[in-house]
């Protein structure tokens, strides 16, 4: 299968905090410290940020420091260390027709695995796609996990990952997790499996979507009008519209009887009785659940406009430190070049290769945060015979 682009990150991608260097390892599928509208991070194990009781901070040497909590005994504490990333792995071979059926697992309590960061760091684009699992099933058939508590895990709960059919989690307890709850088949990772790795036995059926932007407005799908988007395929039954609730200032969702739900055939629920169900107990363990407040970081200031002057000259770690650059690293290639140059001694070449996933690559842009006034863009171009280029002004959905 093609790989996924690969996404260089800028040298500046390092932050001094409290006295030490914080510095981004391996690729990271989105720009990262620049502290925009859209960056928002926490830094965890920083032995500065010990300054809370409950707070903890493990040295690289194996060295605990711990702040107790009001009236806790540090000598009566209890401490527990993770030692394992998995509890339970079910791994059948569903291509070579090698299937685990017909397993229960009943009444089993999984907690406290861990997750340890690789070398070369972690970043996934979303969900935490490629984090391990504390339960993970390949190649099942009614596997069921039933009455079991999955929790304190540094990865997923559990995850059905490759070719299993008519499998089942229910009546369990999953929470604590350092990524998803539970995780049905794999994604990008395989998007486009064979019949036998292809996870199926869980259906979710009969939706309909109702789009609906709070205090009115026009609403857009990727810059799309709903027609737009409906005539590439997409959300074909759906509707733009107030959904008439009859007081969702006071928590009351029910619709009213002008609600335009009906129109596209959605029957009202009493969404009171909607959640887990059973004996008391076990409704009541659902309901017990208290969050923490959330706490919204502060709104970033303005960036300054970017400005880039690069004549390619000076030293540099990655090839543009101000642009976002992708390449499939399948002989693509954006790269400094002393081979021949416009004016100085180096340029920038861009390398295409045949089998591309995608006929964009290799590229690059910048985001310059320009809103008022003029923009200038120039530049030097030499184009050997058959290439192609594209140059555009563009948002980061369409062209303008």
């Amino acid at each position: 299968m093609p790989k996924r682009p690969q996404l260089e990150q800028p040298a500046k991608n390092r932050r001094r905090l409290g006295g030490g260097l914080a510095q981004n390892v391996g690729g990271i599928p989105w720009p990262f410290m620049q502290w925009g509208a859209r960056q928002r991070y926490h830094v965890e194990n920083f032995r500065a940020a010990l300054d809370e009781p409950g707070e903890w901070f493990l040295d690289r040497d194996g060295t605990l420091l711990y702040k107790p909590l009001p009236g806790e005994d540090p000598a009566k504490a209890e401490v527990i260390a993770p030692r394992v990333e998995s509890f339970v792995q079910i791994a059948g071979d569903p291509a070579g027709g090698k299937l685990v059926e017909h397993v229960t697992l009943r009444g089993l309590a999984f907690r406290h695995s861990a997750y340890v960061l690789p070398p070369q760091g972690h970043g996934d684009s979303q969900a935490a796609v490629s984090v391990p699992a504390a339960v993970t099933i390949d190649g099942a058939r009614n596997v069921t996990i039933e009455d079991c508590e999955v929790g304190h895990v540094g990865g997923t709960g559990v995850w059905f990952r490759r070719g299993c059919r008519e499998c089942r989690i229910a009546r369990s307890y999953v929470h604590d997790l350092g990524a998803c709850g539970v995780r049905i088949g794999q994604g990008w990772e395989n998007p486009h499996p064979k019949p036998e790795d292809q996870t199926a036995g869980v259906t979710v059926d009969n939706n309909i979507i109702l789009y609906w932007k709070e205090g009115g407005g026009p609403v857009t799908f990727e810059g799309m009008t709903l027609d737009k988007w409906q005539a590439s395929g997409k959300d074909a039954g759906s509707l733009v519209a107030d959904p008439r609730f009859i007081d969702p200032a006071k928590g009351d969702f029910r619709l009213g009887p002008d609600s335009p739900a009906a129109k596209v055939g959605f029957v009202p629920f009493d969404y009171s009785k909607a959640g887990v169900y059973g004996d008391p107990e076990w409704v009541g363990q659902a309901g017990a659940v208290e969050y923490p407040a959330v706490e919204f970081a502060p709104d970033p200031p303005p960036l300054p406009p970017l400005a880039v002057d690069d004549s390619f000259e000076t030293p540099r770690t990655v090839v543009l430190p101000d642009a976002r650059v992708s390449v499939e690293g399948r002989g693509d290639a954006l790269a400094v070049t002393e081979e021949t140059a416009a004016s100085g001694k180096r340029s920038l070449k861009a390398v295409d290769a045949p089998g591309l996933q995608h006929g964009f690559n290799p590229h690059f842009f910048y985001v310059p945060r320009h809103r008022e006034g003029v923009t200038r863009c120039a530049f030097d171009l030499r184009l050997e015979p058959g290439a192609v280029v594209f140059h555009e002004w563009r948002d980061d959905a369409h062209p303008q």
